[in-house]
C-alpha cells in the first residue's frame, strides 16, 4: 500500500477544509438551518499542519480526513434536502 505524501495530505485536508466552508456559506444563502460542529472543525488547520510534516501519525491524520469526509456528506445531504 503506498502513502499519501505529507504535501498531498495537507493539500487533501485543506480541500476538505474549504470545501466544508463553502458548503456552509451555500445553506446559509439559502436560509437553510444546520448544526455547526465547531470543535473538530476549530482543530482541522492545525491537524493540515501535522499532516504535512513527515513524522504525522498515520492514525490521526486518517481520523480527520475521514471526520472531514463525513462532515461534507452530512452538509452536501442537507443542501439536497433544502433543495426538494
Amino acid at each position: 500500500m503506498r502513502a499519501i505524501k505529507p504535501v498531498k495530505r495537507r493539500r487533501l485536508i485543506d480541500r476538505g477544509i474549504a470545501t466544508v466552508h463553502a458548503q456552509q456559506e451555500l445553506l446559509r444563502l439559502n436560509g437553510t438551518t444546520f448544526a455547526l460542529q465547531p470543535g473538530f472543525m476549530s482543530d482541522m488547520p492545525t491537524l493540515a499542519r501535522l499532516a504535512g510534516q513527515e513524522d504525522a501519525v498515520d492514525v490521526l491524520v486518517s481520523a480527520g480526513m475521514l471526520m472531514l469526509a463525513g462532515e461534507i456528506m452530512r452538509l452536501r445531504i442537507l443542501h439536497q434536502a433544502g433543495r426538494e
